[in-house]
């Protein structure tokens, strides 16, 4: 029971916190409502639990093993960051709400295996929870972090939608649209200077 609890709140936990997924997700909701968001809430919540299970079977060996792979990897997604927020923010006249680009299925799918957070928590995941040496308990924790991931992708989706009521306005929206995208856009700068310095290039 004690297992249950921890493993839920350790998925809710990192599931709901600030990140470039649940950004995406807010401003999907904000431009779009709740329903239209849900593709790239389940596509991101899928391709998290997958990220987890293939750690869970033994990815994790595979990039000690191969230690360029990370930095390659992380400098990937922070570029993935970067284009995700500059589309944000200065992909559209922002004339109305419909006007800002979707983010769809496989937009989520493919940023949880390049977000450098998704990375971490699949990571940490499996060494607090010693994932690796059972299969039940890896297939348990994937479906509770389903579950919990869904929710929390969706919050923010749900968070948008409830703005979008009170940012009716074209220039309040813009305003949002554009503050979200900077923030993408200059955490995904961030994480690529971080992760160019360590690139291996011989």
């Amino acid at each position: 029971m004690w297992m249950l609890l921890s493993m839920s709140l350790f998925a809710f936990s990192l599931s709901v916190t600030p990140g470039p997924v649940n950004l995406v997700s807010f401003i999907n909701g904000l431009n779009h409502g709740l329903y239209k968001a849900q593709a790239f809430v389940l596509g991101a919540t899928i391709g998290f639990c997958l990220l987890l299970m293939a750690c869970g079977l033994g990815m994790e060996a595979l990039i000690g093993q191969h230690p360029q792979l990370g930095p390659w990897l992380g400098a990937l997604g922070a570029v993935f960051i970067l284009y995700l927020g500059y589309r944000i923010a200065f992909g559209s006249s922002s004339e109305a709400h419909q006007q800002q680009p979707l983010a769809g299925f496989l937009q989520g799918f493919t940023l949880q295996w390049l977000n450098p957070k998704a990375w971490a928590a699949c990571l940490s995941a499996v060494s607090a929870f010693n994932l690796t040496q059972s299969g039940h308990v890896l297939l348990l924790f994937v479906g509770l972090y389903f579950v919990c991931c869904y929710l929390g992708i969706s919050l923010w989706a749900w968070v948008g939608t409830r703005l979008r009521h009170h940012a009716s306005s074209a220039r309040v929206s813009g305003y949002l649209n554009l503050a979200t995208g900077v923030t993408l856009f200059l955490l995904g700068g961030y994480l690529f200077i971080q992760r160019g310095l360590s690139l291996p290039f011989d």
